[in-house]
């Protein structure tokens, strides 16, 4: 079997075997490029507030939180970015004895602290509180959990393979080869169904190739991140591993530590001195590491976030590494998150984005649809032969 026959298997057979997955992550990552603002628009009560001129400390906010729930266990905290942002307590799933809807986290407007109310920000529903929060995770596990999420990331490492492939198979035989291959660029006018379907395949794949490839990667490191890439870049000496990476979870449980607020305070100081465009906008805290992990945004490149660890009994930085300082591998998975949502290039990138979720979807289903129809063909061949050429040739028409 020649070379070019084994590559039209693997992009076929590749292909059919995802068409299924890309087509849900297609469309579920054109809509989420805009999560943020759906989620405000549906749910304002909670994420928007009036602008302030001034806010509460980090460690009044939280004490109205706890009025709330005052048995709650915080695992995080997040600030707001914006003047219309509330403040959020994340807390581990609870329900009040009057009210047993669970609960992940309070909304708390800054500039008051009032408490706007409570939702559960990590499960996902289908309703108006967690349909943002369901789609992301079907975008990246179909909710079938860990397993899954790993599952996918190899579907979209083969995705990403099958980007090069499907590209070469475009390339012509024989001469004028520029000539050929600009046909493939370009969608026929007047053409019959299936030619059609043919063109939008090959020449939506050949505009968006770049965008393409790119999102399949990025979306290949951000699942497999924790058990092939990170290995990877740390056995080559790019990337330096976290405290949380380097210390094994059972070595120090979590014990007495400094409170949220002053782990922010202290993270916040750093930051600044670093550089950081904006205020520290999370502290979360690893109870059985005994350590607190704080992100704030640098000033460039847009939407890659910046980590410092801080010590949970002391309040010492552990490590502090600003972006423009960080080692190669380090940088390369900090851009990932940033590159598949078009973050990194603002309004324009998240259109294109966008876009592009909408061509995969379009390939897939062309895709399959193009195989649907020579299969059929190839059953059509045993019975009648002289009708099929004809088939073929006015397919290419």
């Amino acid at each position: 079997m020649k070379l070019r026959d084994k590559l039209v298997r693997f992009h076929r057979y590749v292909g059919l075997a995802m068409a299924g997955y890309l087509v849900i992550a297609g469309l579920t990552g054109s809509v989420l490029v805009f999560d943020r603002e759906i989620d405000r628009a549906l749910n304002a009560d909670l994420l928007v507030v009036s602008p302030s001129t001034q806010t509460l400390p980090v460690g009044a906010l939280i004490n109205q939180a706890l009025t709330y729930a005052p048995d709650a266990a915080i695992t995080m905290i997040s600030l707001p970015e914006t003047k219309t942002d509330p403040f959020v307590v994340h807390v581990r799933q609870m329900a009040l004895a009057n009210d047993k809807t669970p609960f992940t986290a309070i909304y708390v407007d800054p500039g008051n602290g009032t408490v706007l109310g409570a939702r559960d920000a990590e499960r996902g529903a289908i309703s108006q509180r967690g349909i943002v929060r369901f789609l992301y995770i079907l975008h990246y596990s179909l909710h079938g959990g860990g397993i899954a999420r790993l599952l996918l990331g190899f579907v979209a490492l083969a995705w990403f393979v099958d980007c090069f492939v499907g590209a070469w198979l475009t390339l012509p035989r024989g001469h004028p080869f520029w000539r050929k291959w600009a046909m493939s660029w370009r969608i026929k006018r007047d053409a019959g169904s299936y030619r059609r379907k043919l063109d939008l395949h090959r020449a939506g794949g050949l505009w968006l190739w770049g965008m393409l490839a790119l999102i399949a990667f990025s979306g290949a490191f951000l699942n497999l991140k924790s058990i092939l890439f990170n290995p990877l870049l740390r056995a080559a000496s790019w990337a330096e591993p976290s405290p949380l990476e380097a210390l094994p979870a059972s070595s120090m449980p979590g014990g007495p530590h400094i409170d949220y607020a002053t782990a922010y305070r202290l993270a916040d100081r750093d930051a600044s001195s670093r550089g950081a465009t904006g205020r520290v906008f999370y502290v979360w805290f690893g109870e059985q590491w005994n350590i607190f992990e704080a992100g704030y945004k640098p000033s460039s490149p847009a939407g890659v976030v910046s980590r410092l660890y801080l010590d949970g009994s002391t309040g010492d930085i552990i490590q502090s590494t600003p972006f423009a300082h960080a080692l190669p591998g380090d940088k390369l998975a900090a851009l990932q998150l940033p590159l598949h949502s078009g973050e990194i290039a603002g309004m324009p990138g998240r259109l294109l984005i966008c876009l592009s979720g909408l061509v995969v979807a379009m390939l897939s289903i062309t895709g399959v649809s193009i195989w649907w129809r020579k299969r059929g063909a190839g059953s059509r061949r045993q019975r009648s032969p002289k009708r099929l050429v004809m088939t073929d040739r006015q397919a290419r028409q």
